[in-house]
């Protein structure tokens, strides 16, 4: 059961990716990721800030937050699915998966205004 359950997870996070990796036009991943930390939690945690600060300066409109923030809860669920499936700790090839995920969602995000990345 709980390998069936991963691998609907591991399903869905395919089937989602082709409607993530539509970025905008102009996108850089190294300028959006530019110093950010290398673990995929850290990286969640500071996405979820840019997604914050968007929203109170007005650059990232509220129904996009909320796409986004969704697709976030998405990522992390199977973050913490592989997690809880590589003994509490991401393995190489998990946690590539997470990264790519998290860069796809970053270049599909619809900013009203870029902030300087």
């Amino acid at each position: 059961m709980r390998l069936a359950t991963i691998g609907l997870i591991l399903a869905a996070a395919g089937l989602g990716a082709p409607a993530l990796a539509q970025s905008q036009p102009g996108w850089n991943s190294t300028a959006f990721w530019a110093a950010a930390p290398a673990k995929p939690g850290e990286r969640i945690e500071l996405l979820k800030k840019r997604i914050d600060r968007g929203v109170a300066r007005k650059t990232l409109g509220r129904t996009e937050a909320k796409r986004v923030r969704g697709e976030l809860a998405r990522i992390q669920r199977l973050a913490g699915a592989l997690r809880a499936r590589d003994g509490g700790t991401l393995n190489q090839a998990h946690r590539a998966l997470i990264i790519r995920q998290l860069d796809r969602l970053a270049a599909s995000i619809r900013w009203k205004k870029r902030e300087g990345w």
